[in-house]
């Protein structure tokens, strides 16, 4: 068939071939939660105890309506701690950028755990010398002439 055919099942399919995105580093720090993200951090529990029949659905969204209701002093109560992290982001990043680790910048375990994993791999283990293996080559050997003979 024509080139067609395939571009023309793609866009029956709706589906678009998936660009591939780089890997992002593990070491660099993480962004900071903005003012809604904090609030909702805090008050999940709260709102989970009032309101234990609920789904994960409807607890976001009773907690999106509480954070509509509150007042404009507890927002810019959120916005400061928002813009003391966004900071300490911007330092651990400056430091991030530069090759020197921050402090509060960790590899998380499974990462270390898998780079201790390839050194040991990297590492081979001295093969245990027998004397079975000096019999082994001589009966390949034997095998050998008596391969020979059979050729005859």
């Amino acid at each position: 068939m024509n080139g067609r055919s395939s571009a023309m099942t793609e866009k029956a399919s709706g589906k678009k071939p998936k660009a591939k995105r780089a890997k992002k580093d593990p070491n660099a720090p993480k962004r900071p939660m903005n003012a809604y993200m904090l609030y909702a951090n805090s008050i999940r529990a709260e709102v989970r105890e009032a309101n234990p029949s609920l789904s994960m659905g409807d607890i976001s969204k009773e907690i999106g309506q509480r954070y509509k209701t509150i007042s404009a002093d507890e927002k810019a109560k959120l916005q400061t701690k928002v813009d003391k992290a966004k900071e300490v982001y911007k330092k651990q990043m400056a430091a991030y950028e530069i090759g020197t680790p921050a402090e509060s910048v960790k590899k998380p375990k499974a990462k270390v755990k898998a780079e201790i994993k390839k050194k040991k791999k990297k590492q081979p283990e001295p093969e245990p010398e027998s004397s079975d293996s000096d019999d082994s080559d001589d009966s390949d050997d034997s095998d050998d002439s008596d391969s020979d003979s059979d050729s005859d």
